[in-house]
């Protein structure tokens, strides 16, 4: 898949109205979820993006601890947008990115997030799947 194919299923996943309104949600979730990363995590995630989103993923400070909601609140203040509009950008991202990862590697890094993470990455499966 390319960026452009990988945005452009975030759109349609996420019913954007637009492509660039999709992109900065990709951005904005991507670059959240590398700070709650280890860097290892974080390269693994690099190596199963597109060419142009692995940058969103680089993280080389010591990988931060928070919550799912805190999580979801940092998406909404990046991309400017509020929490259940963020909430599910997020979902529509974490779906398609499922869809570019495989089970090991998606196993790995659910892992080593809090329970509630799990939960939220099989809702934004789940939401992909229901908009093939």
């Amino acid at each position: 898949m390319t960026h452009k194919q990988f945005v452009q299923r975030v759109q349609w996943v996420g019913h954007f109205d637009s492509e660039g309104l999709a992109e900065r949600a990709v951005r904005a979730v991507l670059e959240t979820l590398a700070r709650r990363l280890t860097a290892e995590e974080a390269g693994r995630l690099w190596h199963s993006l597109p060419a142009g989103l692995e940058l969103s993923v680089r993280h080389e400070k010591e990988h931060e601890i928070f919550s799912l909601d805190e999580f979801l609140d940092m998406v909404a203040e990046h991309e400017g947008a509020t929490y259940p509009a963020a909430e599910h950008h997020a979902e529509a991202v974490l779906g398609v990115l499922q869809e570019n990862l495989s089970s090991r590697e998606l196993g790995e890094m659910v892992s080593h997030l809090p329970a509630d993470y799990a939960d939220f990455f099989k809702r934004s499966r789940e939401l992909a799947l229901s908009s093939k």
